[in-house]
């Protein structure tokens, strides 16, 4: 799994921003994918598994994009 996000997500991300610090984006990234996909899959965990694929693309997109950039989200 480290091979493939070292790899895979981390090269991508660079690619796409051109950051610096591509691979700690990279991590922040799959931190929040690894995370639903954990809750989703694993222990089922209601609110995850009864999203629909908009409704997941919706709500977490922006905090994705936002570690892929470091834009787009405001406090």
């Amino acid at each position: 799994m480290r091979e493939v996000f070292a790899g895979q997500i981390a090269s991508q991300v660079a690619r796409l921003t051109g950051a610096d610090d591509a691979e700690h984006r990279a991590g922040l990234v799959g931190t929040q994918l690894l995370g639903l996909a954990l809750t989703r899959y694993v222990p089922r965990f209601p609110p995850a598994v009864e999203a629909d694929t908009e409704t997941l693309v919706r709500e977490t997109g922006p905090v994705v994009q936002h570690y892929r950039t470091g834009s787009g989200i405001t406090a």
